[in-house]
């Protein structure tokens, strides 16, 4: 019983210092951030409803006023957007202020976020139709967009939207990138296609990708070879029958290194000494010598490409110099004479480890495509955006 008591004490007196704190903080950010402060009166009343200085000074002051000031500034300026984040703002202080045992907002906090809402929709549709006017189709789309997210059933929006989008969408076609060395042609072919598919799942609104399989399709309707896409200097033509606005043109180049098994030889003699528990100390003076054996494999890809525009022929886009490696290491030790005791630490763990062969450089570089492939595409779709 005595240490439940105890218990309650301790608790009741955390409570009280914890609520002086949270009352202490609340003083700090009142001017600043009054959305911290509001959190701070609402942990300290909540641990001590009747806290002799934050119940009346809270009770004392209205929260609400800063932001229904900036509210009434964003729509006095025609900016519905603005005023939408201020009216959100105020549902969250409006929580706070309620969970505290404070009013309620002095107005319908619900019923003036649709108005907004449906004002904010009706400037960005109109925004929209500015732009399309304009024709700017990547901008006005963007505008619908927003219409359509603040105002679902705006038909309109949505169709202006899709049309704008339509006009603002360019078709890139990723041609295989060329490797010189013949070994690696296959997995040049393969990164060019990774590429593709990691652009494709980074749903770019305003590219389309053509992969390889159309792309073939589409040369075959139209009774064209692919050679007259190899070549930058006629791709252009090519690439304008076939309905599309841009071409990549890529190489990549990879490097296979070994540095086949090297061998580090060390020795060492240490002072071992022996203590029988009674006292009697001796000394034992024991050597070893060693040999660490370590072996490393790494293929190096170096890739880049070329935007080429379908209608003038000029670059659009370039990328130099990207890297994705793949090492494979081993590393071990064995004792040559002597006694392990004499072996540093360092070195006695790499004892235990059993020799094993790297893998073949040659035969890591498929392990660079996916990678490489989320590389390209991003610089890709960066330079797009």
């Amino acid at each position: 019983m005595k240490r439940s008591s105890a218990l309650l004490a301790l608790s009741l007196l955390w409570g009280g210092c914890a609520a002086n704190q949270f009352y202490e903080a609340a003083l700090r950010y009142e001017a600043s951030q009054p959305l911290a402060a509001l959190e701070y009166y609402k942990a300290c009343l909540e641990l001590e409803p009747a806290h002799e200085q934050a119940r009346p000074r809270f009770d004392g002051q209205d929260f609400y006023a800063p932001f229904l000031s900036s509210a009434a500034a964003f729509e006095s300026r025609g900016d519905f957007v603005g005023a939408l984040g201020a009216y959100d703002q105020l549902v969250d202080v409006e929580a706070l202020v309620r969970a505290a045992g404070g009013p309620a907002a002095p107005l319908d906090l619900v019923a003036k976020r649709t108005e907004v809402i449906a004002r904010a929709a009706a400037q960005k549709f109109a925004e929209g139709e500015s732009l399309r006017a304009a024709g700017d189709a990547k901008a006005a789309s963007k505008a619908y967009r927003a219409a359509v997210a603040y105002d679902p059933t705006n038909a309109q929006a949505r169709a202006r939207y899709r049309e704008q989008r339509a006009k603002a969408t360019q078709r890139v076609a990723v041609l295989p990138f060329r490797c010189r060395d013949p070994r690696f042609a296959a997995v040049a072919r393969d990164l060019s296609d990774a590429l593709v598919a990691r652009a494709i799942a980074g749903q770019p609104e305003f590219l389309q990708f053509v992969d390889r399989n159309h792309l073939d399709d589409l040369l075959e309707e139209h009774d064209l070879n692919a050679s007259g896409l190899v070549d930058p200097s006629s791709g252009a033509r090519t690439g304008r029958l076939l309905g599309l606005h841009a071409l990549v043109y890529g190489t990549v180049a990879f490097e296979c290194t070994d540095t086949g098994w090297q061998e580090e030889p060390g020795e060492d003699t240490v002072v071992l000494r022996h203590d029988d528990g009674k006292g009697n100390v001796t000394e034992e003076t024991v050597s070893a010598q060693w040999v660490v054996c370590s072996r490393q494999t790494r293929a190096r890809a170096r890739a880049g490409y070329q935007v080429i525009s379908v209608e003038s022929g000029a670059i659009l886009a370039a990328q130099e110099g990207v890297l994705q490696d793949a090492v494979d290491a081993s590393r071990y030790a064995r004792l040559v004479s002597g006694r392990v005791e004499a072996v540093p630490l360092e070195v006695r763990s790499l004892l235990e480890e059993e020799p094993r062969e790297p893998q073949r450089p040659e035969a890591m570089v498929p392990r660079l495509v996916r990678p490489l492939g989320e590389r390209l595409a991003g610089q890709l779709l960066r330079q797009f955006r």
